[in-house]
């Protein structure tokens, strides 16, 4: 009788998320800076000419931050999971993967 560990059914994809994690998580905060910076670009002579509370300069950003994170947050994924399965591809893991047996399907099954 064969013993089945459910955790080892999840390593692969858990390896590939945190191999692509990162590179999602930095493209996200690059990318939403530079968008962020152009949209509030567009008040900085109000910020800067006019003695404004900084309660209603965070209200700005606030107000700001969603409409930057609807462009940001897909193509920051999108960026991540490239950059990751290329640095995956770089070190030989996918094709480690791949001579153990693990298809293509599943690697690519979370992204």
């Amino acid at each position: 009788m064969r013993v089945r560990f459910g955790f080892t059914r999840l390593l692969v994809p858990r390896y590939i998320v945190g191999a692509t994690l990162p590179y999602v998580l930095l493209s996200l905060l690059m990318l939403t800076a530079v968008l962020f910076a152009q949209q509030a670009e567009r008040f900085a002579e109000v910020i800067l000419y006019t003695d404004l509370p900084i309660s209603l300069m965070a209200g700005i950003g606030a107000a700001l931050l969603p409409g930057v994170l609807v462009f940001t947050i897909p193509i920051a994924t999108l960026a991540g999971i490239i950059i990751g399965f290329s640095r995956m591809g770089t070190d030989s893991e996918i094709v480690a993967m791949r001579a153990a047996g693990i298809g293509a399907g599943t690697m690519l099954w979370l992204c």
